[in-house]
């Protein structure tokens, strides 16, 4: 997988803290009328593995893994674990892009006009799906300044409602990733860390190979991510 080696700015993810003793800090951008929440704390990898059961009901569960492997796939240029992903997250994106729909409308050239699903093939069609089901996800998260109480000053972060938001939020930074041989959830123990085990990165390369020769051997049929 490419990686981006630029440095960026992480905000924290905060949600409300039911315990006081487990606040991290403190935010004023509560409802007055929700004093007894106006304690917050950061959200925390472990936080999501542990809880995503409780988080998610069976199917919002498959939306959540099908969005991580989505992301996974495309920075990957993974076309094997692309399909798995797509097929899960197709009934929950109301406008879902198939690569067969993706096709310039070479009459017309006003691009305003132009559905976003009309430019491209099956990596553009990722593009415009998991950015449009990311932005539904992240609708109720909030950009605000805290109090730290670590740090003892103000700071900016993403404030979510509830743990939902904030799971999903997180699969995005890339906390949070699915391993692309068994689907399992696990917490990477560095960046380039793709696969909860060895034995499942050689496997799914192995795989991968073998989907990249079945389609080689396909009359006319192009292989590659950045095939247009």
């Amino acid at each position: 997988m490419t990686r981006n080696n630029v440095r960026t700015v992480t905000l924290p993810i905060l949600i409300a803290a039911n315990v006081l003793e487990k606040a991290d800090g403190w935010g004023t951008f509560l409802p007055p009328d929700r004093t007894e929440s106006i304690a917050v704390r950061m959200v925390t990898d472990g936080d999501i593995k542990t809880r995503f059961r409780k988080i998610f009901r069976p199917d919002d569960l498959r939306l959540f893994v099908g969005a991580i492997e989505l992301k996974q796939a495309y920075d990957a240029g993974d076309e094997l674990a692309l399909k798995r992903a797509s097929e899960k997250v197709r009934p929950y994106i109301r406008d879902f892009a198939a690569p067969e729909e993706f096709k310039i409308d070479l009459k017309t050239r006003d691009l305003s006009k132009i559905s976003l699903k009309t430019h491209g093939q099956k990596w553009n069609a990722t593009r415009w799906n998991y950015s449009g089901l990311m932005t539904d996800m992240f609708q109720s998260a909030r950009l605000v300044i805290w109090f730290s109480e670590e740090e003892g000053r103000f700071l900016p972060a993403l404030y979510c409602p509830d743990w939902k938001t904030a799971a999903f939020v997180m699969t995005f930074l890339g906390r949070i990733r699915v391993c692309p041989k068994c689907t399992r959830i696990f917490i990477p123990s560095a960046d380039n860390v793709d696969y909860c085990t060895p034995a499942h990165r050689e496997a799914h390369r192995v795989a991968r190979w073998r989907d990249r020769k079945n389609r080689e051997r396909k009359p006319g049929k192009k292989v590659g991510k950045y095939v247009r």
